[in-house]
């Protein structure tokens, strides 16, 4: 599973608004008369009376009629039928909205964009996943703090070799299994050993 820290996930919180997500799947929600309260129908399930309740204070959501809630992270995973940590970074790329139920199954939708080059020679498609986890590492504070307390913060050293930070979301930005061209790229990292 994807590592993201706490601190990753609250900023995404905070930069998404609750409304204006699940707006953005076909629902209208109109205000209630409680401020930052909203109510609509849920584009979740075939839902005719409104159901749907937001909060969006406490960036959370309820549809009284399934029982489902959560927050952004779970709107995502129940209108996508993704996983958590593939929700996580479609919120993070901004990557979100209207339904793929538009005769597309949603779980092959993968709408973040892949570092890997699907015709790539070998030593390319390493040096792409290295560039991949690269730059996963200059964006984690939590890994630079963790290289910085077992001595290793020079940012020279750390471009020269090109560390990295494989915090398990490469699979999440390349085709799933199901479509042959994410099969055939995960077989050829699997014989590059990159994949289990």
């Amino acid at each position: 599973m994807a590592r993201f820290s706490e601190e990753e996930l609250d900023e995404i919180r905070r930069n998404t608004d609750i409304v204006t997500l699940i707006e953005s799947y076909g629902t209208k929600l109109k205000e209630r008369p409680t401020p930052n309260e909203y109510l609509g129908c849920c584009p979740l399930r075939e839902d005719e009376t409104p159901s749907l309740f937001v909060n969006r204070t406490k960036g959370k959501w309820q549809c009284k009629g399934c029982g489902a809630e959560g927050d952004c992270f779970t709107w995502v995973q129940k209108a996508e039928k993704v996983s958590f940590p593939h929700a996580v970074q479609l919120l993070k790329a901004k990557k979100v909205g209207v339904l793929a139920g538009n005769g597309t199954k949603a779980a092959f939708a993968r709408r973040l964009d892949n570092p890997i080059a699907m015709t790539a020679e070998d030593h390319e498609l390493l040096n792409q996943v290295a560039d991949y986890y690269h730059s996963q590492l200059k964006e984690s504070t939590d890994a630079l703090a963790y290289l910085k307390s077992r001595g290793l913060d020079n940012a020279e050293a750390i471009y020269k070799f090109k560390l990295g930070f494989s915090n398990r979301t490469l699979g999440l930005l390349m085709p799933t299994n199901q479509v042959k061209a994410g099969k055939s790229q995960r077989e050829r990292l699997t014989q590059l050993g990159v994949l289990k």
